[in-house]
């Protein structure tokens, strides 16, 4: 799991595949080599470690999964390097997992003792002595040599100066199981004092990462490369123009827009600031430069004043993701790493002005929703969508097709990391950046498990909703659910396109992108890989669902292979259905659906109910549901539909097996539990309720978001609120 959480970090950190890094003590576990290794890295690697044994294991095993990198290895401690002699100055990047605790020790210690300790394999031996080595520091010389651990380290980063610095400190689970704290306590506040001393606390995108995987904020984490600013970055080239080909691109003349024709109603100011655009705290302050950077709309006319911006050609062998267009109608790349939405209609757009694909708009309230929504996927998941960095509400209003009456416009401005890069945009020409088709396979297998974990619904699938980067895109459809029985929005007519099914939709988006690749593998080839990446993740996401601290989860699904079956259980049973013939599409419909059983209130008062021996089955079996099941039938008028009466309908004849499977699950998920608890996997009561509680929140569905966003923007609109004020009520939406 840490390797995992590195690989994150070190995506969003955009580390060059051949650049120079520096690893400081990598002891016998290559974590971020391994992380490293899904990047492809190809530059030079310099590994710091003392332990002549651990460097000898680290050069082999870092020479074998990174083979295209070139190695080196120092047996020195850190202050003991001669910097531009032994290591080059201003590297990409310095980085260390979890030594902080090991280098105060190593500093009070006698080399020797040191060296022994930490060629010593893990098992009782090593817990003996790492407690006899600890015991014989006195608090003062603890503090001492805490102090002469920061000192070195910062005196080493200020000389190198490398352009990221990354030194993790979390809990190491095995101290704690044996009851030694010190290490924890003493590389906790080390790791406080850096991020003190250097101002380099974790910051988003980091942040959501960290504490998601449960991980802890102990991190060092600074980043020269954020001193430019937003003012810098919009006037620069978009980097994706790079990325992709050149042809894609059609320049567009944007006019700045004046004050009073727009006003920032959202901004995202933790991951504005995280990344460095901006320092302010002052909203009104931020609301300006946001006005400054994006508040644009395209013009026909030429003019010199005007700003280059740029719409992108895409091609779809389907014909289901531009609508008749030749790319994107109404989105524009803005600087370097930015995008806007609803800035008009581009020289792509092909539909009439009055279509629903032509206007070259966005409605205020859809807006709004992408955003909210977005950022929740982005936050909350790994796998994550293009996070969106403002709305700005707009003074022009379009008649829409689903409206009475013109609806106020907006501008929505996405972060584009690398996520906007779409298949389509290979189906129209190559791209420059390598396309791993093998790693890609493995983003969107996990992505579809955190998905149905978190009862995430997409329901557009297409090459032009693809990332290459392993994501879904365009989330303004999006809609979370309650329960995770099959739910659609867009169309009721393709089983791909319901909720627990869209793998479906995504393996053939994966055979459009390996046709348009030219590559050899078939489905034959990737599915059952794709398959088991899916489901491994997905067990993940159960345990945590269950409240299992995440830092446990890898440790639980290693020596509990039951954890496989329990997944494939709940997964198969959460999609089970009632007879009940009903519309399943969350547009305009706020029920909460026909599914038979809900985990969400299950695991979410499971801690409780465990403790208290209580009986599951009212909290898991939705009894009124079940009733349709004797009394309905379930006749399909589709493709789709006659699906889900093979697959996921509950009839008469079929309750008896499936009140007997439902009950063999309750009492293999008490069993499971009983098994954790005895090794000591289950976390303390008030924890582990607190985590399945915050895993298992219902939050609003399609129908219930939509009209809260509008309710609230209603009275902005009216004047009853400012838009700082609707900003703020925004945020608490989700």
């Amino acid at each position: 799991m840490v390797s995992e959480l590195w690989y994150e970090i070190l995506r969003t950190a955009e580390i060059p595949r051949n650049g120079t890094i520096i690893e400081v003590a990598p002891g016998f576990k290559s974590k971020i080599g391994r992380a490293l290794s899904n990047h492809d890295f190809a530059g030079d690697y310099y590994l710091i470690e003392p332990n002549p044994k651990a460097l000898e294991h680290s050069l082999i095993e870092y020479q074998r999964i990174l083979p295209q990198a070139t190695v080196y290895g120092h047996q020195k401690c850190l202050h003991e390097i001669e910097i531009e002699k032994d290591i080059p100055l201003q590297a990409n990047a310095l980085l260390a997992n979890h030594a902080l605790d090991d280098m105060v020790l190593a500093m009070g210690t006698p080399r020797e003792e040191v060296e022994e300790f930490f060629s010593m394999n893990s098992g009782s031996e090593r817990i003996r002595r790492t407690r006899e080595l600890w015991d014989a520091i006195t608090q003062t010389e603890l503090e001492r040599y805490a102090s002469k651990t920061i000192e070195k380290i910062v005196s080493f980063l200020t000389k190198s100066s490398p352009q990221l610095t990354i030194l993790s400190h979390y809990e190491g689970k095995t101290l704690t199981k044996h009851n030694i704290n010190t290490p924890n306590q003493i590389g906790s506040y080390v790791a406080r004092e850096l991020q003190r001393i250097l101002h380099a606390q974790p910051d988003e995108p980091q942040r959501s990462m960290l504490q998601r995987a449960g991980y802890g904020l102990d991190w060092v984490i600074s980043d020269k490369r954020r001193k430019r600013n937003v003012y810098v970055q919009v006037k620069e080239l978009p980097k994706v123009i790079e990325r992709l080909h050149p042809t894609i691109f059609v320049e567009e003349q944007a006019r700045k827009l004046e004050t009073h024709e727009f006003e920032v109603v959202y901004t995202n100011n933790s991951l504005l600031r995280g990344l460095g655009l901006i320092t302010s705290e002052n909203q009104d302050e931020i609301d300006r430069i946001v006005g400054d950077c994006f508040a644009y709309k395209l013009s026909k006319e030429p003019n010199p004043d005007h700003k280059i911006v740029y719409s992108d050609r895409q091609a779809d062998p389907t014909d289901i993701a531009l609508s008749g267009n030749d790319g994107s109608g109404r989105a524009c790349y803005i600087g370097s790493d930015f995008n806007i939405k609803g800035i008009g209609r581009t020289q792509l757009v092909k539909n009439p002005k009055d279509s629903l694909h032509g206007t070259g708009t966005l409605d205020l309230v859809t807006a709004l929703r992408e955003a909210i929504t977005s950022n929740f996927i982005y936050e909350k998941t790994t796998a994550g969508t293009s996070p969106v960095l403002a709305v700005l509400a707009l003074q022009d209003r379009t008649k829409y097709g689903w409206s009475e009456q013109p609806l106020q416009n907006a501008l929505l401005v996405r972060l584009d990391d690398g996520s906007l890069d779409r298949v389509s945009h290979l189906a129209y020409a190559p791209a420059t950046r390598d396309v791993n088709l093998t790693g890609l396979i493995e983003k969107y297998a996990r992505f579809d498990a955190e998905m149905f974990a978190h009862r995430v619904l997409h329901g557009a699938w297409s090459t032009g909703n693809s990332s290459l980067n392993g994501q879904w895109l365009d989330i303004e459809s999006v809609s979370l659910i309650q329960g995770r029985g099959p739910r659609c929005n867009i169309t009721k007519k393709y089983i791909s396109n319901y909720f627990g099914y869209e793998s479906i939709g995504i393996k053939q988006v994966i055979d459009q992108l390996a046709n348009i690749l030219g590559s050899p593998l078939t489905r034959k080839d990737w599915e059952q890989h794709f398959d088991e990446v899916r489901d491994t993740q997905l067990t993940y996401e159960t345990l945590r669902l269950l409240g299992i601290s995440p830092k446990d989860i890898a440790d639980v699904q290693r020596q509990f292979p039951e954890t496989q079956n329990l997944r494939a259980e709940f997964e198969a049973l959460a999609k089970k259905i009632s007879p009940r013939k009903v519309d399943l599409n969350v547009f305009g419909n706020d029920f909460a659906g026909t599914h038979l059983l809900d985990f969400s209130t299950l695991f979410r008062t499971f801690p409780r109910l465990y403790r208290q021996d209580e009986n599951l089955h009212p909290y898991l079996v939705r009894d009124d549901e079940l009733q349709y099941c004797r009394t309905e039938r379930f006749y399909p008028e589709n493709h789709a539909e006659e699906y889900l009466a093979t697959n996921a309908v509950i009839g008469r004849e079929q309750i008896p097996a499936f009140t007997r499977r439902t009950n063999e699950f309750l009492a293999s998920l008490l069993a499971f539990t009983q098994r954790l608890d005895k090794v000591g996997y289950i976390p303390k009561q008030a924890t582990w309720g607190e985590n399945a509680e915050i895993a298992n929140k219902d939050d609003p569905n399609f129908e219930q978001l939509t009209s809260m966003i509008r309710n609230t923007t209603s009275a902005y609109q009216n004047g009853q609120i400012s838009a700082q004020m609707l900003n703020s009520k925004l945020k608490s939406m989700l």
